[in-house]
């Protein structure tokens, strides 16, 4: 078996060897969006959405929490961000030139022997 192994599992008769993929399902980033969009409109329950594109209804719910919980950050203004990074690089220059004046400051006091 190249892909495949057996793998004793239970149902509602016993004990039964039924033959599972190795390898785990990886569902796209857009069907992702899609399912859970359709899960958001609320046409068709959870359940038959996970029925029809083969998911686990825990998964949908998942996804539908996250894009609600995150749904606010799409509309949040990229601007104030902007703004934010920019006083972030602003602040770090300015560091970065006190260091630097303080260091030629203590080479002038050296050079001239000044005593503080």
């Amino acid at each position: 078996m190249d892909d495949k192994t057996e793998q004793l599992c239970y149902n509602d008769r016993g004990r039964e060897k039924v033959i599972m993929p190795k390898n785990r399902r990886t569902i796209s980033p857009k069907m992702k969006a899609k399912i859970t969009l359709e899960a958001i409109r609320g046409v068709v329950t959870v359940n038959e959405l996970a029925a029809k594109h083969k998911v686990h209804p825990n998964q949908i719910s998942k996804w539908k929490k996250l894009a609600v919980d995150n749904m606010e950050s799409l509309f949040a203004d990229g601007r104030a961000k902007a703004k934010k990074d920019e006083s972030a690089e602003t602040i770090e220059r300015l560091y970065r030139e006190v260091g630097q004046l303080q260091c030629d400051l203590s080479w002038l006091k050296k050079k001239h022997q000044i005593d503080d």
